[in-house]
């Protein structure tokens, strides 16, 4: 199966795809982001994957490549088997637990992260855990479409038409 990974540096065919702890070294700058992470963490079911063992990949190519242009970061197609997947999920709750971390309700929407349900948005962002995947390929995204996505993903009118 195919997914699609947005790595913090250059990566190339062939080569697997590392696991996600980039992300992790980040929260020590980011206590916020860190809340999210210790609040999934302790909820989670003990049959689940711990997030921080786990390899990020986007399941929907236009999410990864939104984030790719906003973090502006290369985009990868990679190429897994089903067995590798250990978890799938709607990363908007990260985003929703983030807004509510001081409410009673965080702990619960946690849950909802790990019960695999949609996040109340319009759009799910699935994120596949997985345990290995490889590198097929680089996806380019032309310049003028990462300046696109940024601006559109910040609110503001695409002057580039």
């Amino acid at each position: 199966m195919k997914a699609y990974c947005v790595p913090i540096s250059a990566l190339k065919s062939g080569q697997p795809v590392p696991k996600s702890l980039d992300f992790f070294e980040a929260l020590k700058k980011q206590p916020n982001k860190k809340a999210v992470e210790d609040i999934l963490e302790s909820v989670r079911p003990a049959n689940l994957p711990k997030r921080d063992s786990t390899i990020y990949l986007f399941e929907n190519e236009s999410h990864a490549k939104e984030w790719a242009a906003t973090k502006k970061r290369p985009l990868y197609l990679a190429e897994l088997s089903q067995k590798d997947v250990l978890f799938k999920a709607d990363w908007c709750w990260l985003q929703i637990i983030m807004y509510a971390i001081k409410s009673a309700q965080a702990n619960e929407m946690a849950r909802n992260y790990w019960e695999g349900k949609s996040a109340p948005t319009p759009d799910p962002w699935w994120e596949l855990l997985v345990a290995s995947a490889t590198v097929v390929e680089e996806i380019v995204i032309p310049d003028k479409v990462r300046f696109q996505l940024r601006t559109q993903q910040k609110g503001m009118p695409n002057f580039s038409s």
